[in-house]
């Protein structure tokens, strides 16, 4: 498609579309790819916005993203339609599939949305190291905002009585600058749970579906999981206690040693122990380069 901009007639001021009608050709424009109708009906937005019309924003610009249309997205960013950072976080946490997301941002950003090329790519690497529990414990990872918001909830060791030392697993996320790593188990959660519901390793953590503040974890199939789950952070323990120790012999290296037992038990934090290590590069790169990786200082992703 060309990428030639289209040229506006602002200075002659078309028959009023009522807004309502208008917001149907927008739209009927973008999922036909017909640029020239969209000029058209931008022509009459522009008297509507004169009066404080808003029909242009991130729905029109999020339709142009998914259906890979780059020019349209540009006409539209030119009109005011750009994302907010929860909005790229709701876009992200819609999409499943991580190819479709990295093309919506790369439709984005030859929009001139500049904001996609904060996120970026973190490949962890999760190394089991050692077990001193009976518990059948599980360990999990997740990404967590500013807010302690969660989302991209991986299981990573669905029981690590049945893990062999050394065991490692590689699990992608995408970060944006004010969210990190986080990371937590749930005490006898094999045990205490339907072995299906580890049949996906995506799970979620909600608040809204109980009567408690705590985030609770839920499988796949909507399945609650049961097991209390202790966080790297107090503040999300029910029982409000630190629940990990953590050593790094090395910038690039993190331990985690998990107590699993309600109000830290024994206080041995032997239960669950985990080496992780991590690379990151840019989320968005030139398709025509090689991927860009470096090290990432896991040790700082998780405080």
């Amino acid at each position: 498609m060309s990428s030639r901009p289209i040229i506006l007639d602002t200075a002659t001021k078309p028959i009023p579309a009522r807004p309502g009608i208008l917001a149907i050709r927008i739209t009927n424009a973008i999922l036909e790819n017909k640029k020239d109708d969209l000029a058209e009906a931008l022509n009459e937005y522009f008297w509507l916005k004169n009066n404080q019309e808003k029909l242009i924003g991130w729905r029109e610009l999020k339709l142009a993203a998914l259906m890979n249309l780059p020019d349209i997205a540009r006409m539209l960013v030119q009109w005011g339609a750009r994302p907010t950072g929860q909005d790229l976080k709701d876009l992200r946490a819609d999409l499943d599939d991580m190819r479709m997301f990295e093309c919506a941002l790369r439709v984005l950003k030859k929009a001139g949305i500049r904001e996609v090329d904060m996120l970026r790519t973190v490949v962890l690497t999760s190394r089991f190291v050692e077990s001193k529990a009976d518990y059948t414990n599980c360990f999990g990872v997740y990404v967590v905002d500013e807010n302690k918001n969660i989302s991209q909830t991986r299981m990573i060791f669905n029981d690590i009585t049945k893990t062999t030392p050394h065991s490692t697993i590689k699990r992608v996320f995408t970060l944006f600058p004010n969210e990190s790593l986080g990371a937590f188990i749930v005490s006898d959660g094999y045990r205490k749970n339907n072995a299906n519901i580890f049949l996906s390793d995506r799970f979620n953590f909600v608040t809204s579906r109980t009567k408690s503040s705590f985030p609770e974890l839920f499988a796949q199939n909507d399945q609650r999981v049961e097991g209390h789950c202790f966080h790297v952070w107090p503040e999300l323990n029910k029982d409000g206690c630190n629940h990990v120790t953590r050593t790094s012999d090395e910038p690039f290296t993190l331990k985690l040693g998990f107590e699993d037992m309600w109000n830290n038990g024994d206080h041995s934090f032997t239960d669950v122990v985990i080496e992780l290590s991590a690379t990151s590069s840019p989320f968005i790169q030139d398709q025509t380069l090689e991927r860009r990786t470096s090290p990432l200082p896991v040790a700082q992703m998780f405080f």
